[in-house]
């Protein structure tokens, strides 16, 4: 059979000896532009940014204690009417957590503060034994 052929009603029919690849290059395409916008989105989300004001909703916990941390870097539990260390903070708190073992600890930190120092203070938190740990933000 020849590359044309007479079929019915005596028209040239050519035989299809290649794929047409112009619409799977545009998919491909379209593909790669959607990975790309994505890509950079990805990275965008990792970047160090000032957290923005939430709306937070209040849980009932039956009791409840705030750590505060203030922009000096002072370490205030709510029911201590001044400063206190990091090793009377989590001795407090186990003290606490041994007593009450549903208590719940809201910790309010300056945004000031380096995030090494609140995380210390969350691992004090966490080594006192309490688990229920909420961080406060600012209402809008």
């Amino acid at each position: 059979m020849s590359p044309t052929s007479t079929g019915r009603g005596g028209r040239d029919e050519k035989l299809i000896d290649g794929i047409n690849i112009t619409p799977m290059v545009d998919i491909i395409l379209v593909i790669l532009v959607i990975f790309m916008v994505t890509t950079s989105l990805v990275h965008e989300a990792s970047l160090p940014v000032d957290l923005p004001d939430a709306r937070a909703t209040r849980s009932s916990h039956p009791e409840r204690l705030t750590v505060t941390v203030d922009a000096g870097g002072e370490i205030y539990l709510s029911r201590e009417p001044s400063a206190i260390s990091l090793e009377r903070l989590q001795s407090l708190l186990t003290d606490t957590a041994g007593a009450n073992p549903e208590i719940h600890v809201e910790l309010r930190a300056d945004r000031k503060r380096p995030y090494g120092e609140i995380i210390d203070v969350l691992s004090a938190i966490r080594g006192a034994g309490i688990g229920s740990v909420g961080f406060a933000v600012a209402g809008s």
